[in-house]
């Protein structure tokens, strides 16, 4: 009997979860390189992973790496997402990056993404925006 419900146990705990699904974002243009996944409950669509990159090209780049501390909203109801992300970079410097998108089809999200970048200059504060096209996807 204990054999048989260890082995039960294992079969559980080896099985896939089959509630869980995934959104991704990227974007690449001239201004920025985007890329944001994402792991989420299926139940409550909340998120149990994420991680998203972002290079932003010209004069002076800026590249960051974000975690699931640096996710500040995450919103997805089947036929919109956004993600809004927000990470400091010292006493005097943070940056943002928004994406948002909505079905285009299905599984497949048209949208774009918004980076933001807050600076001080001269001790006044100064916010420089970009954005672009990006799509997303989710399962």
């Amino acid at each position: 009997m204990r054999l048989a419900l260890f082995a039960l146990l294992i079969a559980a705990a080896t099985t896939p979860a089959a509630a869980m699904g995934g959104a991704w974002c990227d974007a690449d243009d001239a201004r920025a390189t985007v890329s944001v996944q994402a792991s989420l409950t299926r139940a409550a669509g909340a998120v149990v992973s994420f991680e998203g990159r972002l290079a932003v090209k010209g004069d002076k780049p800026v590249e960051a790496e974000f975690g699931r501390d640096d996710l500040a909203q995450f919103w997805f109801d089947g036929t919109e997402m956004r993600f809004l992300l927000y990470k400091e970079a010292d006493d005097t410097s943070a940056m943002e990056l928004e994406i948002r998108a909505t079905e285009s089809d299905e599984e497949t999200y048209a949208g774009e993404y918004t980076v933001r970048l807050h600076t001080v200059s001269d001790g006044e504060s100064v916010v420089t925006e970009q954005a672009g096209p990006g799509s997303c996807s989710a399962d």
